[in-house]
């Protein structure tokens, strides 16, 4: 989520909160349906890692509730 969160934070100062959220949401629904859809034990974790990461940017930075 750290590294979620840092990336989401650089991105918000250049493209603006709104697409970025957008962006993490599609992502996140795009590697949950990955998930689902994992034919393998190995490809179902490496597709868990992305669901994890992502929900991170969608989060406020800090520095917005100043």
């Amino acid at each position: 989520m750290l590294l979620g969160a840092l990336s989401a934070g650089t991105l918000t100062d250049r493209a603006g909160r709104r697409s970025v959220i957008i962006g993490c949401t599609v992502a996140f629904s795009l590697a949950s349906a990955l998930c689902a859809a994992a034919p393998t034990l190995g490809v179902f974790g490496a597709a868990r890692l992305a669901p994890g990461a992502r929900p991170s940017g969608s989060a406020a930075p800090p520095s917005a509730s100043f």
